[in-house]
């Protein structure tokens, strides 16, 4: 036959290359050898930590969303990502008060409300084991706050409104029923964890005070007031664990050799130094929130603000953690 007359078609071109992968991203620090995981519990020399008898250096991270989170794998990959930085100690909430059933979702109820009758939850406690196996495998210890006085999460008016069915914030720290249910509460999160080396301390409550966010107070709440419900807290938790540290986690209100700032006032029901020199606190706290507390100006004030917690440290001769 003939050859064909007609040009081949052409041909349609060819589609373009895909785009290169994304870079895989970097994969997690590994672990820490199973020396390096906390087996000791950290204690206090003069203004040290300490850590079977060498310094333990405190540094870390405020996280106290762990307790939100869904998985253990978000858990592990938050840690590593803190663990990277050099921190050793992280600071996250053991508490979540709710008045009727848990809500559904990832965060868990640490405990439930019917009436003045409170529920302690498993299932936080359950995840609460997640979170302490999580950070000590990644090398890090947990400073836990066992309740709140602001209205997040619960907290303090929650005790005080189903118990007693006042707004009056202060008498979580007077009303005998409100601290035995604290005490109930205390008893129950801190004897789980009373031989476990991943927890470094316990913290009274989150930035306790006279006040809190319902504004309203009996009136007759004054420093001797928070003192002697830290007195007997703290004294509380020492018979239940001799383990672990006992701190307040106070902001560190009420000192002298500052200005006028109300910070430095004792109106809040605070005493830095007396606080700081009852027996079965271990440790002082510091908070540093210098523009919502209207100071001066915010370096000058600050770096007062820490050096003068430093001279009542040095003077009570126990370490003090700016968190």
């Amino acid at each position: 036959g003939t050859a064909n007359a007609y040009p081949a078609p052409a041909q349609p071109p060819l589609p373009p290359p895909p785009p290169p992968l994304p870079p895989r991203p970097p994969p997690l620090p590994p672990p820490p050898a199973a020396a390096a995981r906390p087996r000791l519990f950290v204690k206090t020399s003069g203004q040290k930590f300490t850590l079977n008898g060498s310094t333990y250096y405190l540094v870390g991270e405020n996280a106290w969303w762990f307790f939100t989170l869904a998985s253990t794998a978000d858990m592990d990959k938050a840690f590593a990502d803190i663990a990277a930085t050099g921190a050793t100690t992280v600071r996250t909430w053991g508490f979540n008060e709710v008045v009727g059933s848990c809500p559904s979702g990832n965060t868990v109820c640490f405990q439930t409300w019917s009436g003045s009758t409170p529920t302690i939850q498993t299932a936080a406690l359950t995840k609460f084991d997640q979170i302490v196996a999580s950070a000590k495998s990644h090398g890090l210890r947990l400073i836990v706050p066992l309740t709140n006085n602001w209205s997040d999460f619960g907290g303090m008016d929650v005790y005080v409104k189903q118990i007693t069915g006042s707004s009056n914030h202060d008498y979580f720290y007077s009303n005998t029923q409100v601290v035995t249910a604290f005490k109930n509460y205390v008893n129950t999160f801190v004897t789980r964890y009373k031989n476990e080396p991943g927890i470094l301390a316990w913290e009274l409550a989150n930035e306790p005070r006279c006040i809190g966010s319902t504004g309203t107070m009996s009136g007759t709440c004054t420093a001797a007031t928070i003192t002697s419900w830290i007195t007997t807290m703290s004294a509380y938790i020492k018979s239940i664990d001799s383990n672990h540290l006992v701190a307040i986690g106070d902001e560190g209100f009420g000192l002298s050799g500052g200005d006028s700032n109300a910070a430095y006032g004792y109106t809040s029901g605070l005493d830095f130094a007396n606080n700081l020199a009852i027996s079965t606190v271990d440790f002082g706290t510091v908070h540093l929130y210098p523009i919502p507390w209207s100071a001066s100006d915010s370096t000058t004030w600050g770096n007062a603000w820490i050096t003068n917690h430093a001279t009542i440290q040095k003077s009570v001769n126990k370490p003090t953690i700016l968190e």
